[in-house]
């Protein structure tokens, strides 16, 4: 995992006992966004997901995934993931200052997740289910790639450095 601080003073959402301490933005690619469940639920720490691991590996005989919890701490099935309109009354209630936490057992800002759709370890569902911030990367695979098309693969890569600098400044 990458950690990104900002330690400029006036910055905002900073910790209310250290006014001028960094605000701090962790990023993890692939295997270690599963320490997004212990670091969001022990610290409230802002995460990127990138390329998560919510879809278990064929050759992975423990199964693991993040967990994906509804508001009964139970993992969400596809089935239940959250209609369009559930979702942008997440987003509405974060943007009036109310955190993600009140529908998820992870306290702290919802997570940005960005991925392929083509990665077959990412499940869509259960990225909606865990955020309203998702980007999705038509045709890419885990390394956020199209095989062959080169162009096409550096304009994600751009999208993905935009789209993690646009959360970030958010926070």
């Amino acid at each position: 995992a990458t950690v990104l601080a900002d330690g400029a003073a006036g910055s905002p959402n900073r910790d209310s006992d250290t006014p001028s301490g960094p605000r701090l933005l962790l990023i993890g690619k692939s295997l270690t966004t599963m320490t997004y469940p212990h670091v969001a639920s022990h610290y409230g720490l802002p995460f990127v997901l990138l390329t998560p691991v919510l879809h278990h590996a064929d050759f992975d005989p423990s199964a693991r995934v993040i967990p994906v919890p509804a508001v009964g701490d139970d993992i969400v099935a596809e089935s239940e993931a959250p209609s369009v309109a559930e979702a942008r009354a997440i987003i509405r209630a974060e943007q009036a200052g109310q955190s993600h936490a009140a529908s998820s057992r992870y306290s702290g800002p919802a997570p940005l997740i960005c991925a392929g759709t083509a990665d077959p370890f990412y499940d869509q569902a259960r990225a909606n289910a865990l955020t309203p911030h998702v980007h999705e990367y038509p045709d890419a695979n885990h390394s956020i790639e199209v095989p062959g098309h080169w162009r096409r693969s550096l304009d994600y890569l751009k999208e993905v450095t935009a789209s993690v600098a646009q959360y970030a400044a958010t926070l």
